[in-house]
């Protein structure tokens, strides 16, 4: 999953490779919540939660449906 699957939902510069970086980062930390999201990067942190904000909303969906 990337950072443009998520809909890039806090933009980037130029080449969203920092929120590209945190969406990595979180999936290979199985990152949740994002609060649990930190770093020195604004963009890093962005994708971070962004990754963390799908993975609840999917969660909610399926929660939902009764799934």
């Amino acid at each position: 999953m990337t950072y443009d699957d998520l809909g890039s939902p806090y933009g980037c510069t130029d080449d969203c490779s920092g929120h590209e970086a945190g969406v990595e980062w979180a999936q290979e930390n199985e990152i949740h919540d994002p609060s649990d999201c930190g770093g020195r990067s604004a963009s890093f942190v962005e994708g971070c939660e962004a990754y963390a904000e799908a993975v609840q909303n999917a969660a909610a969906e399926i929660e939902q449906r009764g799934y």
